[in-house]
């Protein structure tokens, strides 16, 4: 993780939400422990990156994406500013997932699990679709 996640976060509403600009090499996203969406969407997300980074909004700590029990042991100076991004931002924090990929060097805002799904989705016709003859 690098530190333009964070102005992506502040800004995501003003940006829009992005669909299928590309494969991308980084996953960040906001959950909440108890969330099924929250878990779909993070198990989705290690299925199509190896770099992906869950921070539990209950909690205020990075939980490994597959069992949201587990704390990971993240040393950045930037939880704090993740937390205070997270409030400051014109998400809607009352709805989790909230999810932002990196691609071609950029952060942008997915949105939630529909919304990933949706990416994903669009990113696996896309590349079916270079396959056909």
């Amino acid at each position: 993780m690098d530190n333009s996640l964070l102005p992506s976060i502040i800004a995501c509403k003003y940006n829009g939400k992005t669909y299928n600009i590309g494969d991308y090499d980084m996953v960040f996203m906001y959950v909440k422990d108890y969330c099924g969406h929250s878990k779909a969407a993070a198990k989705m997300a290690t299925e199509n990156s190896e770099r992906v980074f869950v921070f539990d909004v209950i909690h205020n700590r990075f939980v490994d994406p597959l069992d949201f029990n587990t704390k990971i042991d993240f040393q950045s100076p930037c939880v704090s500013q993740l937390i205070q991004a997270y409030t400051v931002s014109k998400l809607n924090t009352d709805t989790v997932p909230q999810i932002f990929i990196k691609v071609q060097g950029g952060w942008h805002w997915v949105g939630g699990n529909d919304d990933f799904k949706a990416y994903n989705t669009g990113r696996m016709t896309i590349s079916l679709q270079s396959l056909k003859m």
